[in-house]
């Protein structure tokens, strides 16, 4: 499972990112009904990763460049994958073109 993520992490995250410099911030959250937690946020020019501080637990990536969002489930060892739509109107019709996002389901 340790290579399935570490091999994960190495194609979400291209090498050059590793040699980034990247800001840091941690902090305390105090929910109702939740005990205390730690979040760690860390921001490079291309990416921002949502962490609970360990390099080897859930996390969220979200790609600056691609306007992507990852939410990589360790225990669960899958990648959910949140794509940018092209901007649309509530019936579904995007902005310029005629085709509909709603594929025949209704909104």
């Amino acid at each position: 499972m340790q290579k399935t993520l570490i091999l994960l992490v190495c194609l979400l995250v291209p090498g050059q990112v590793w040699a980034e410099t990247a800001a840091m911030m941690v902090y305390k959250v105090w929910e109702q009904g939740v005990g205390v937690y730690f979040t760690r946020i860390l921001v490079t020019d291309r990416h921002v990763r949502f962490d609970n501080g360990s390099d080897a637990s859930d996390f969220t990536l979200f790609d600056r460049r691609k306007e992507a969002i990852y939410n990589v489930s360790v225990e669960d060892r899958s990648v959910l994958l949140i794509e940018q739509l092209p901007p649309c109107d509530l019936a579904g019709n995007v902005y310029g073109a005629t085709r509909s996002l709603n594929h025949g389901f209704p909104i």
